[in-house]
């Protein structure tokens, strides 16, 4: 992942946890949280599950790749997600 697509992917996590971390207290009744970003990919958190999916397409592919961890396994992988 470059080091700009990362720091994208970073700063929407950061939004989407808290987004996700607020919703109970605005009795939101999804458990799905979802954010766009400007390269079309796409972050979604599933309360259910716990996991932050990015969906996101390769260069000269027509397939999106969908990966999905927990918040341990983002940062394992070097993508620290945070509520603040």
């Amino acid at each position: 992942m470059k080091a700009s697509a990362r720091l994208a992917a970073c700063a929407a996590f950061e939004l989407l946890f808290a987004t996700a971390a607020a919703a109970p207290a605005l009795a939101h009744a999804s458990t799905q949280h979802r954010v766009e970003l400007s390269d079309g990919s796409t972050i979604t958190y599933n309360a259910e599950t716990g996991q932050y999916c990015w969906t996101h397409s390769l260069t000269g592919s027509n397939v999106p790749r969908h990966e999905c961890h927990s918040q341990q396994e983002w940062a394992k992988l070097g993508l620290n997600i945070s509520g603040k």
